[in-house]
C-alpha cells in the first residue's frame, strides 16, 4: 500500500509532503532549495557517515533574504519537477488546514456483558473531518479526499477488481468503514523518475520519503537496502520526527500499539555514487521508486514509500 495522500476528487490530482529541502520567502513569493555542499568533510564527527552541510542551490540570488521551511503539501506535478532536478522555480504548497479540520465527537462506553451504557463513561474526543469548499469560478463543490494506491501480487487481482467495478459493488476503507471509489491504472508510478542515463551521467541521486518511515536508527535505516551498495550518503534534509501508533487486534479486547518516532514524509537523503552504470540505477528505480518500502516497521501498511530523484550541483550559502 502507498499512501494515504491528500487529493482532489474532481481533478484527480494527488498531494505529497513538501520536501524538507524546500524553503519559502513569503514577502517576495520566492523559493529556495537545499542541496549538499561541494565541500567535503563531515559536520557531524560523531556519525558514521561523512555528512556535508546543506547549502541553497541559488545561494547568490537569495543572499540577505529571510526564508523559512515550506511545510505543507504540494501537487504531484510540482513534486515531479523536484524529482527531476532537485529544485523548482515556482510552486504552491498547501497547509494541512486546507484539506481537513478538527471537530469534537462524543461517545459512550458500553458494558461487554449487558451491552448497556456504562456509568460515567461518556467521553468527547477530537476527530479529523475532510473539508469541502465551494469554487465560485466553476460553481461546483470541491471535495478533498484520501488517495491510496494498492498493489496486488496475485495475477487475477486485476480481473477481480474489474468485476467489482463492473457490478458497482460498494467498497469500504478505514476504521469507520467509509465508502471508497476504486479505479484501475496502468502499472506505473504516480511520479516520473529521472532516466538511468541521466542518473549515470550525474553520478548522484536522492531518496525522497513520500510517506513517513519508521527506522530502527531513528532518522535512517539500520542498514540501507542491498541495491544501495556503493552509494555514499552525503547529506540529509529532515524535519522533526512524527509519532506513529495504532490499535492492535491481537487480543480479544485489543491493545494500543507501540509508539514510534518516525522520519516524516518529505525527508530527503542525498547520495553520491562511483562507477555505477545504467543497470545499477535501473535496478534502484525498479525496486525503490514508488515501489518497495524502506521502513523497518510496518512496510506493508504504506510506510517508507520513496521516490528517487537527482539534483544539479551549485550553491554557496549554508542554510
Amino acid at each position: 500500500m502507498a499512501g494515504p495522500f491528500w487529493g482532489k476528487r474532481e481533478e484527480g490530482s494527488v498531494y505529497f509532503p513538501a520536501p524538507a529541502a524546500a524553503y519559502f520567502n513569503k514577502e517576495q513569493d520566492e523559493y529556495a532549495w537545499l542541496i549538499p555542499s561541494q565541500e567535503t568533510g563531515s559536520i557531524f564527527p560523531d556519525l558514521p557517515e561523512e555528512l556535508r552541510s546543506l547549502v541553497f542551490a541559488n545561494g547568490e540570488e537569495i543572499s540577505g533574504k529571510d526564508f523559512s521551511p515550506a511545510q505543507g503539501w504540494i501537487e504531484d506535478a510540482a513534486l515531479e519537477k523536484f524529482i527531476q532536478n532537485g529544485t523548482h522555480e515556482n510552486f504552491s504548497y498547501e497547509k494541512e488546514e486546507k484539506f481537513s479540520c478538527s471537530e469534537l465527537r462524543s461517545g459512550i462506553g458500553v458494558d461487554e456483558d449487558s451491552f448497556a451504557a456504562k456509568d460515567g463513561m461518556f467521553f468527547i474526543t477530537p476527530r479529523m473531518r475532510v473539508k469541502r469548499e465551494w469554487d465560485k469560478q466553476i460553481r461546483t463543490l470541491r471535495q478533498y479526499v484520501f488517495s491510496v494506491q494498492l498493489r496486488f501480487a496475485a495475477e487475477d487481482a486485476r480481473a477481480q477488481l474489474e468485476k467489482i467495478i463492473r457490478k458497482n459493488i460498494g467498497a469500504f476503507f478505514g476504521g469507520e468503514r467509509g465508502r471508497v471509489k476504486i479505479s484501475l491504472r496502468k502499472n506505473a508510478p504516480l511520479i516520473q523518475a529521472p532516466s538511468p542515463a541521466v542518473l549515470t551521467e550525474k553520478g548522484r541521486f536522492f531518496v525522497y520519503l513520500c510517506t513517513p518511515s519508521i527506522f530502527e536508527e531513528g532518522w535512517r535505516p539500520k542498514q540501507w537496502p542491498a541495491c544501495f551498495c556503493g552509494a555514499k550518503l552525503i547529506g540529509v534534509a529532515l524535519r522533526k520526527p512524527c509519532r506513529v501508533s495504532g490499535w492492535s487486534h491481537e487480543t480479544a479486547k485489543g491493545k494500543p500499539r507501540r509508539l514510534f518516532h518516525a522520519a516524516p514524509g518529505g525527508s530527503v537523503y542525498y547520495f553520491e555514487t562511483k562507477d555505477w552504470d545504467e543497470s545499477k540505477f535501473a535496478a534502484l528505480l525498479e525496486q525503490y521508486h514508488f515501489s518497495k518500502s524502506i521502513s523497518d516497521y510496518y512496510p506493508c501498511a504504506g510506510f517508507g514509500i520513496t521516490c528517487i530523484g537527482t539534483w544539479n550541483e551549485g550553491g554557496s550559502h549554508a542554510a
